[in-house]
């Protein structure tokens, strides 16, 4: 009996290092394909993402389910550019996505762009919102101009020409957003502030919403014309009683 128990052990002390001799060369062929997958692996999810950004229609589950697998894959770099892509075609729920893998709100491409700057500058009220919540800076400032004022050049442009409502109106949202998040409603930029443009626009919708943040209407523009000498000149009456309204206050 005692015979066959030291068999017993030495039979299975020989399929121990049995399955030791032939699990060790299986183990590291499997970790070395995966090390020569992995390449393959990321090329593949980078393709992905890049499919996904090229079109402009979002699709949060997709997205998800890319940035999912995805996550060795993507640096913040990498998700930062996603996120203005995003930004500049509005998809809100696309950047609240990419924010919650890890995209910087207040991050820059490696152009040095913004998704705040994208989003203000294709009047995506929403997508404004979103990034403004997390931090982005309402006074940044892209090529010298700052983003309140760009806002408010695109918003006049498009009142004067477009008739359609909705698009006034998501840009005449996208100022009343940066002004609720901090902008200064005084910043003075190539030798104009948000006021003096508006005035010389003729908008008044956009003169009320500047004054109601307390932008200062007796702040000159580099000529040395307040917002109401500028309105008076262009010959814009009623943003010229409105002004002169505020001027006596």
């Amino acid at each position: 009996m005692g015979h066959t128990i030291t068999m017993s052990i030495r039979n299975s002390k020989m399929r121990s290092i049995n399955a030791i001799r032939f699990g060790v060369p299986v183990l590291m062929i499997l970790v070395v394909a995966l090390i020569a997958y992995e390449p393959i692996y990321s090329k593949i999810m980078e393709s992905r993402l890049k499919d996904y950004l090229s079109i402009s229609a979002e699709d949060p589950a997709r997205l998800a389910t890319i940035l999912r697998f995805g996550k060795r894959t993507f640096t913040r770099d990498r998700l930062n550019e996603a996120l203005w892509i995003e930004a500049y075609f509005g998809n809100v729920k696309s950047c609240s996505i990419l924010i919650a893998a890890g995209a910087d709100p207040k991050g820059t491409t490696g152009d040095q762009d913004t998704p705040i700057a994208a989003a203000v500058s294709n009047g995506k009220d929403n997508v404004a919102e979103l990034l403004l919540s997390f931090g982005a800076n309402p006074n940044h400032s892209k090529m010298g101009e700052p983003l309140l004022i760009t806002a408010i050049r695109r918003f006049s442009d498009i009142a004067a020409q477009d008739s359609s409502l909705q698009a006034e109106r998501s840009d005449m949202q996208v100022v009343t957003v940066l002004l609720k998040h901090g902008a200064n409603p005084n910043i003075l930029a190539n030798g104009h502030t948000p006021l003096t443009i508006a005035a010389k626009k003729g908008n008044v919708e956009l003169i009320k919403e500047l004054l109601l943040a307390r932008a200062d209407p007796g702040i000159k523009n580099g000529d040395g014309l307040t917002p109401l000498a500028i309105a008076v000149k262009e010959k814009h009456e009623d943003c010229a009683l409105l002004l002169n309204l505020n001027n006596k206050k």
